[in-house]
């Protein structure tokens, strides 16, 4: 068990994968077994992601400023949610957690993201939405995550940076949110829900990816200099992982 868990401690892609594979068998054993246990594999779905997230800070060897400081992030993206309650996926949740990730990287970001709703949704209400709502939010840091070595040696443009974020609100954490409603209806309509559920979503998709981008043009500027600052300064995550001159000119 040593031998394996080193391993997987050591190789970061193989353990992504492992985590997405597990939940794709999830998906797959819950429709073509027990489709009528929806809230049963909403709970395993929670519970994997809580454990990739712990399995995270262990392999990082995180530490007490980095913790503080995805602790910090995630209350600003909850504090965002619950300031915009009255307006409808009118909210700055997502350009928070794409700023972390790719400021912070692909970890951190998935953290960050799944602490926001499932912290958030103690106000809205936790539903059968919430571990979807926690993973879509968690892949929209991680995928962020994905372009934050890229960030580190040559700035993304701002046009990019928004460019980014309404994609991965629209399509990832739009369609995953989707996919919980379809699971859900499944049983009940069957192909009818799958059709209803995407095109009903378009437009709560599209007005959430956009006021994405357009609360990121605003915050990126202060917020991704303010956190490149701080890690630079304490060494922290991507400028502990990669403290290379070359990386840090």
């Amino acid at each position: 068990m040593d031998k394996v868990k080193n391993f997987l401690l050591n190789n970061t892609l193989v353990s992504n994968i492992i985590f997405f594979a597990t939940i794709i068998i999830t998906l797959f054993i819950w429709l073509q077994f027990f489709p009528d246990k929806f809230f049963f594999f909403a709970v395993i779905i929670i519970v994997e992601t809580l454990l990739y997230s712990m399995f995270y800070i262990e392999k990082k060897n995180t530490s007490a400023k980095e913790i503080a400081l995805m602790a910090s992030l995630a209350t600003l993206s909850v504090v965002g949610r619950v300031a915009f309650f009255a307006l409808p996926q009118i909210k700055p949740t997502a350009a928070v957690v794409f700023i972390s990730g790719l400021c912070l990287g692909k970890g951190p970001g998935f953290l960050i993201g799944l602490l926001s709703m499932f912290l958030s949704n103690f106000f809205f209400g936790h539903s059968f939405h919430t571990p979807f709502q926690m993973l879509g939010m968690a892949l929209v840091g991680f995928f962020a995550g994905c372009f934050s070595l890229i960030n580190l040696k040559h700035k993304l443009k701002l046009w990019q940076e928004v460019s980014l974020s309404f994609v991965f609100t629209f399509l990832i954490y739009g369609l995953i949110v989707d996919a919980s409603s379809i699971l859900f209806l499944y049983t009940y309509q069957g192909e009818l829900a799958i059709y209803t559920t995407l095109a009903q979503g378009i437009p709560f998709n599209l007005a959430h990816g956009l006021s994405t981008a357009i609360f990121l043009f605003f915050l990126s500027p202060l917020l991704s200099r303010q956190l490149s600052r701080v890690c630079r300064k304490y060494g922290l995550f991507m400028f502990k992982d990669y403290a290379s001159k070359d990386l840090l000119k």
